[in-house]
């Protein structure tokens, strides 16, 4: 089976804020609020997706055996904007000159999918209403659409090379910092899983930011500097975010806008300890 992709430019996959490399989250610090997304791997007893889990995720103990999680840098955004804040008032992404996030590369295929399932999530995709509607994913070629994934292959080159970059972000997280926060998450296990338990297949478990700072501060004086102008930016961006939805005042965005200050408090004080660290 062939699946061809043509994007239009619609900016209907842009309805999220999308999941980052620590690295990118801190070079687009002015664009998105950050969180940690604590999410669970469903491998589904396929041995090459449990691989690519093993490579990338976490195995954690849970009820009825193991479990893979990710812990993964995410954009926090407003449910009742159902939009990417880096997107334009005519729907474009304000990031693509400056070099787009990885994950943004990839789509409509999935990084946590091996290469070889890629065209089982182009078929789930290509009946979702938003991926229909916006045309861009045809069971086979035509003039405008070209092939992406052939049989158990990606097909074009530039999707699987944004594969692979993003994959080797995610490891690389998972290396520098990932494992030190997992350990964290890990020592009180419980509630963790009791509130994966309520998350939706797709969803995840938001967490703040400030574990993987922690560790990330730690590495030397000049990372403690880098740090400090990240939750500086973050926190300028939060107090204008929450500006913003009290004066559009709409009720789907009144949860996020009162649970949003209560993080600036915290953030303030981890700056302050990074700047006093020198």
């Amino acid at each position: 089976m062939t699946y061809a992709f043509h994007c239009t430019a619609c900016g209907r996959c842009c309805n999220s804020p999308p999941r980052l490399s620590l690295a990118e989250l801190f070079r687009f610090q002015d664009v998105f609020i950050g969180c940690l997304a604590v999410t669970r791997l469903a491998d589904r007893g396929d041995a090459e997706r449990a691989a690519l889990f093993d490579t990338l995720g976490y195995r954690a103990a849970a009820p009825g055996g193991a479990t893979h999680i990710a812990i993964l840098p995410q954009g926090y955004g407003y449910d009742g904007l159902a939009r990417c804040p880096a997107l334009t008032g005519d729907g474009k992404c304000s990031l693509h000159a400056r070099g787009k996030p990885a994950q943004c590369a990839t789509v409509p295929l999935d990084a946590l999918a091996p290469d070889s399932r890629q065209n089982l999530v182009l078929a789930e995709r290509l009946q979702d209403t938003v991926w229909r509607e916006a045309g861009c994913i045809a069971a086979d070629a035509d003039g405008a659409h070209v092939p992406l994934v052939e049989a158990a292959r990606v097909a074009d080159p530039e999707f699987a090379s944004a594969l692979g970059e993003r994959r080797g972000a995610m490891a690389a997280d998972r290396r520098i910092w990932g494992r030190a926060v997992f350990d964290m998450v890990r020592s009180d296990w419980a509630p963790m899983e009791a509130a994966l338990s309520r998350v939706l297949p797709g969803g995840f478990v938001a967490l703040p930011m400030v574990p993987a700072v922690l560790v990330v501060a730690g590495f030397s004086a000049a990372y403690r500097r880098r740090c400090v102008a990240f939750l500086q930016a973050q926190v300028a961006l939060i107090e204008t975010n929450v500006q913003q939805a009290v004066q559009r005042r709409r009720e789907a965005e009144r949860p996020m806008t009162q649970r949003l200050p209560v993080r600036l408090p915290a953030i303030s004080r981890f700056a302050g300890l990074f700047v006093a660290l020198g």
